[in-house]
């Protein structure tokens, strides 16, 4: 479904055609901010039924700076998967 939709794509690695690799397209890539939202909520209305919920330093950085985060977590993506 994420293949039919466009948000990820699928391929072989060059020196293993049986592994899949696969990477976010540009849509994929544009959820960041919902997945970045998603983060915070789960954290307030989640985390008391499950205590072992993430809660390290990633968590702080997007909480303190949310858009500095996405927009150096899309940075990233892209320089080592969009070559």
């Amino acid at each position: 479904m994420l293949e039919e939709f466009k948000i990820i794509t699928k391929d072989k690695l060059p020196d293993n055609k049986k592994t899949n690799i696969y990477t976010l397209t540009e849509k994929g890539v544009d959820l960041m901010p919902i997945i970045a939202e998603l983060s915070i909520w789960s954290d307030k209305h989640v985390r008391e039924f499950h205590p072992e919920l993430y809660s390290g330093e990633t968590l702080q950085i997007i909480k303190n700076n949310k858009e500095g985060f996405i927009d150096k977590k899309i940075e990233d993506y892209k320089l080592e998967n969009w070559k």
